[in-house]
């Protein structure tokens, strides 16, 4: 076989969201405390009579208690989209493609590279820009089908699934062509065609 099929057969490649998808949603939550901040800087007697019913009110003025307790709130969610976008991966395996991702609560959804159906390149503007874009995966049944959302350099990834898939088709055919002790002499010989 050739040098980088031997390479795929036993290494899992990851990759991540683009960091510029981390940037935009960071950008979002921005404008968005900016406009809640606007909200909550309006004149309003009920909000000042909710605070003062509070225990600290006697510590706090009310302006000082809204500006720390929005900057906590602000603070706490950007540290959670950022680990959201840090812990969120996908993994190409010998066997199979596979996104993991979750803070709190782990999650991962796999789908297996002997039911692949097609994979699908797609790349708006923002893509085009920034160098990223996402992937389709499909599958004979739709229901583990996979979406590799916007990945830097998401068609060299696709050339990497390619090259596994092939990889992978070439180990199951030769496994079930030749038995197991024969198949150690067929390694520099084997015919295969990149795409």
């Amino acid at each position: 076989m050739l040098h980088w099929m031997q390479a795929l057969m036993t290494t899992f490649i990851t990759v991540k969201r683009s960091p510029i998808v981390l940037i935009r949603t960071l950008a979002l939550v921005e404008l968005t405390f900016l406009a809640i901040y606007l909200l909550a800087t309006l004149p309003d007697a009920y909000k000042l009579q909710i605070f003062n019913r509070l225990f600290f009110a006697k510590l706090f003025s009310y302006d000082t208690f809204k500006l720390f307790f929005l900057s906590a709130v602000q603070l706490a969610i950007t540290v959670f989209v950022f680990l959201r976008w840090y812990y969120e991966s996908y993994t190409v395996s010998p066997t199979s493609v596979s996104h993991r991702w979750g803070v709190f609560f782990k999650k991962s959804k796999t789908v297996p590279l002997h039911v692949l159906t097609a994979i699908t390149p797609s790349q708006g503007l923002f893509g085009k820009l920034f160098h990223c874009g996402s992937l389709r995966i499909k599958n004979e049944s739709a229901s583990t089908s996979l979406v590799v959302a916007d990945v830097s350099r998401h068609l060299e990834f696709l050339r990497v699934i390619r090259r596994t898939l092939l990889a992978f088709t070439s180990r199951r055919t030769l496994k079930h062509s030749f038995p197991a002790t024969s198949m150690t002499g067929l390694n520099s010989s084997f015919p295969c065609a990149l795409t």
